[in-house]
């Protein structure tokens, strides 16, 4: 029974991980939001994620290889079994959409995809499938379907029985009901079909009657306006048998119905019926509803035009006997209609004057302007009004006043457009007349933008002013001509300008002679306006002040120029600080070159990466700023690349050198920028350095390198510790004591070189003589004075230690599997000095096996620690191949131990 469960287990989750080799996709299909299923070859499917189960409601005990198919809705079950067979015979991938039956009992649309996994041969492995629920989806493709074919079908009908009995068509087709009915209000709670749809069986059922004769709940529910429907009709539990009997004797077994209501009344229904009980989707119900409301408002729209067309008839009667030229448009402005005295006095017809036909009576000089006017009128809805010359049939033009105001419908949509055209040529000229002669008068004043005069009579304080002064001022035309005390044309001054004004003319009171001053006034409705004062101040013949004529110009505009201008230069130079500021606090290289490469702009990071000043690069070319003349030829041509091709260019490339005289790596992108005229006349750049991450890749492939030798290593020594073990030990017990904590300490002196092959940070305080304890303990045997460790105590930084514990560790490897630590007599002696500036270490291997010489090549271990000592370090190390053992030196600096 144990077995068993197991094996329906394997059964159930180990498919998801079989012949892939990719241990945790099985947690992963658990932990998505999609159903996953996973089969054999055969295509039997084994394995189903909890999601599929959640969707299904089956219970994973219950759930058979075979059982998926039973889930399929009836109707497509043949389709997808066929396709999958298709694509097991194939081995082609499978995609297929169908029904699947949910948790709810209801059966809900997916799509299914489903691949096959292969072996390096090409035979098939193993076949995973996803199944995703796009139910909504499909709703929402069939509303936007079912939405256009009742548009096209009701675009272009005019009549409201029309309307109204083809979408009760439509709906009937799209939901397969047995009978839709379209019924509208006739009286207080009398209602009336006006449109219907059904089938061959179903008639359209009652022509007339009251609401409350179904009950008062239903009553209520539909004059509220809620959408009401009955999956069964007989196990309603609000209607009464007889109501059950009436819907039985008329065929409905189902009902739905979309209420209607208007300001609070109920004034139509949409009912849709089905024969037999039916039960109701969200999508169909939203349908119903929607249907209903498009009918109404298409209905009514059309009934609205009906009553349109016959008012236009009649007010064309009335219009051809009007004097004025007279004309109606659509609602884009397209010209259907004109009245009879426009053909009289244009000599046109119809056909040459309907749409925009009537631009061709208009004069050369005006037309563009007239259409471009009335054009906007038509896009905002907004009344047009205009004076222009139209051509009569004698070929003289006449001036005519024309305007015209659009015709709305109930809802506020513009439905037509009227216009007249009044001659006003007569008047005009006239008007003309008058016009001229008013304007040689104020000529003068408006060429200087002159808003008045003003005479200030000195001896009475009595200041006077033209009806312009008054009227820009606000001020009572008749007081201004009898004059006021001059305090109170200075109270319009804004305060803050008032104290320079005052002390301007108390000057020119005192001297005589021109007086100019400007300043701001607040005018009647609150606003700020700047004027210009300019007089002459008249003297007596004892110098008294008798006289200050003078005008108040408009230099509002000016000013307000004038700040423009200098928030422009404002804005310019911060927009400039802004930029310089970008560009230094960015923390790459950025710079823009012209189209022959000379440096145009660069932030310091340029600077910094070209070990340049500013000065040095300006205005200069790659070559003549670089000192190596291969990286500046590289850099030149990317640039001659950008602007041959017009397109942007990411590349790397080397620039410059680091602190320990590696070239340093760029990942840079460049870009064209354009005259006016499309021509290329430089490139923008920005570049990132890529140099830590390329070493970063080369350390990460040396790491494979090393894991796999640090693994064999490993191996070795534990293998000769067990084989130095047996010879040694008394008895099994004491072999695997004696193996255990060597083992152990062979694990502790690895966890010191971890950092330099993970990249961890090794632990802080570490010492020179524990490095050497730690690494060469797991290699001690009962006689403690095979290795000898001396040396005075040296402290050591995280990357040095991590360093040495690497070194040692790997002459400690070598030495036990070819020198004095691989047998019994071998010995070994570490010992190190420590002066001011320099580290001196002494490895020396006694009483091992001959040494013949140096090896043939260096095994990797061996290169490994003298990169460790002389790269990372930057030591020295020396080797002495002496037939009674290995002599290693190693001298570092001490100001590298800190590191």
């Amino acid at each position: 029974m144990a077995d068993s469960s197991v094996a329906a287990t394997d059964r159930q989750a180990s498919p998801a991980e079989a012949g892939t080799g990719l241990h945790g996709l099985a947690e992963i299909a658990e932990a998505v939001d999609h159903m996953i299923w996973s089969t054999p070859p055969n295509g039997v499917r084994d394995y189903f994620n909890t999601r599929w189960y959640e969707f299904t409601g089956t219970a994973r005990a219950e759930a058979e290889p075979r059982s998926w198919a039973e889930a399929l809705h009836p109707e497509d079950r043949g389709r997808v079994l066929a396709d999958w067979a298709r694509a097991l015979n194939a081995g082609v991938p499978h995609h297929v959409e169908y029904r699947l039956r949910h948790n709810s009992g209801a059966y809900r649309w997916v799509m299914e995809r489903a691949r096959a996994v292969r072996d390096e041969a090409g035979r098939i492995r193993r076949w995973y499938g996803t199944c995703t629920d796009v139910h909504d989806l499909k709703e929402v493709e069939a509303r936007h379907r079912f939405l256009f074919e009742l548009g096209e079908a009701l675009r272009r009908l005019q009549a409201a029985s029309e309307i109204q009995a083809t979408a009760s068509a439509v709906l009937r087709e799209w939901l397969g009901a047995s009978r839709v009915r379209y019924i509208e209000r006739v009286g207080d709670g009398e209602f009336a079909l006006a449109a219907h749809a059904a089938d061959d069986a179903a008639g359209p059922g009652p022509a007339r009657y009251h609401i409350r004769e179904y009950g008062e709940h239903l009553a209520d529910e539909l004059t509220s306006g809620r959408l009401c429907w009955r999956d069964s009709t007989s196990a309603a539990s609000d209607a009464s048998s007889a109501n059950k009997a009436a819907a039985a004797a008329v065929g409905v077994g189902a009902w739905a119905a979309a209420p209607l209501v208007k300001e609070g009344v109920l004034v139509a229904m949409l009912v849709v019926h089905h024969r037999d009980a039916h039960r109701w989707t969200p999508h169909e119900l939203a349908l119903v509803e929607e249907t209903a409301e498009r009918t109404w408002a298409a209905a009514e729209r059309a009934r609205a035009e009906a009553a349109l067309r016959a008012s236009e008839a009649r007010f064309r009667t009335l219009a051809d006997s009007i004097p004025q030229l007279a004309w109606m448009t659509h609602a884009d402005g397209w010209i259907f209609w004109y009245n009879r005295r426009w053909f009289d006095y244009t000599g046109t017809t119809l056909e040459e004057m309907q749409g925009w036909g009537w631009t061709k009576i208009h004069h050369p000089d005006h037309v563009d302007r007239v259409a471009d006017g009335i054009r906007r009128s038509f896009e905002s809805g907004e009344p047009w009004e205009d004076t222009f010359p139209l051509r009569g049939k004698d070929g003289r033009f006449r001036w005519f006043l024309s305007r015209a105001r659009p015709i709305r419908d109930d809802t506020g949509r513009i439905v037509r457009w009227f216009g007249t055209n009044t001659d006003v040529t007569d008047s005009l000229e006239k008007e003309k007349a008058l016009r001229e002669a008013s304007e040689r008068v104020e000529l003068s004043l408006d060429a200087g933008a002159i808003l008045g005069t003003w005479v200030w009579s000195l001896p009475d304080d009595r200041l006077t002013t033209d009806e312009r002064f008054a009227a820009f001022l606000g001020l009572d035309p008749e007081r201004c001509r009898a004059g006021f005390p001059q305090r109170e044309v200075m109270a319009a001054i804004l305060p803050e300008d008032e104290p320079q004004v005052r002390a301007a003319v108390e000057a020119v009171l005192e001297s005589g002679g021109s007086f100019s001053a400007e300043y701001r006034v607040r005018l009647p409705d609150g606003t700020l306006r700047w004027v210009e004062a300019n007089g002459r101040c008249e003297l007596d013949a004892e110098g008294r002040a008798v006289r200050f004529p003078g005008v108040l110009l408009d230099i509002h505009a000016r000013k307000q120029a004038e700040a423009r201008l200098r928030d422009s230069e404002r804005e310019a130079r911060e927009a400039q600080r802004l930029l310089e500021t970008v560009l230094e606090a960015v923390p790459a290289p950025i710079y823009v070159k012209d189209a022959e490469g000379r440096m145009l702009i660069a932030n310091q990071q340029v600077m910094l990466a070209f070990g340049k000043s500013w000065d040095d690069v300006r205005g200069r070319t790659d070559l003549e700023c670089l000192d190596d003349p291969g990286q500046a030829e590289q850099l030149i041509a990317n640039d001659r690349r950008v602007m041959e091709t017009r397109a942007s260019l990411e590349v790397e490339e080397v620039v410059g050198y680091d602190e320990q005289g590696r070239p340093r790596t760029w990942l840079s992108r460049k870009s064209p920028f354009f005259d006016e005229s499309g021509r290329a006349i430089g490139l923008v750049g920005a570049s990132i350095d890529v140099s830590a991450r390329k070493r970063a890749e080369d350390a990460r492939r040396l790491l494979v390198r090393e894991l796999d030798h640090r693994v064999k290593n490993l191996l070795a020594i534990i293998a000769g510790m067990v084989n130095m073990s047996a010879r040694s030990a008394t008895c099994p017990r004491a072999m695997a004591a004696g193996l255990s904590g060597r083992i152990t300490a062979l694990a502790r002196a690895h966890s010191l070189i971890r950092g330099s092959i993970t990249g961890e940070t090794p632990t802080e305080g570490a010492s020179l003589s524990r490095i050497a304890e730690e690494v060469l303990q797991p290699y001690r045997q009962a006689d403690e004075a095979r290795i000898r460790v001396s040396g005075p105590h040296v402290p050591l930084g995280p990357s040095a230690a991590t360093s040495l514990a690497l070194v040692l560790h790997e002459f400690a490897t070598n030495a036990a599997k070819h020198g004095a630590l691989s047998v019994a007599g071998g010995r070994l002696e570490v010992s190190w000095s420590a002066g001011e500036e320099d580290l001196t270490l002494a490895w020396s291997e006694e009483d091992g096996p001959p040494v013949a010489g140096p090896p043939a090549r260096s095994g990797f271990g061996a290169r490994l620690a003298r990169l460790s000592v002389e790269g990372q370090l930057g030591g020295a190390l020396s080797e002495e191949w002496r037939p009674a053992g290995l002599r290693i030196g190693v001298t570092i600096a001490r100001s590298a131990l800190a590191a």
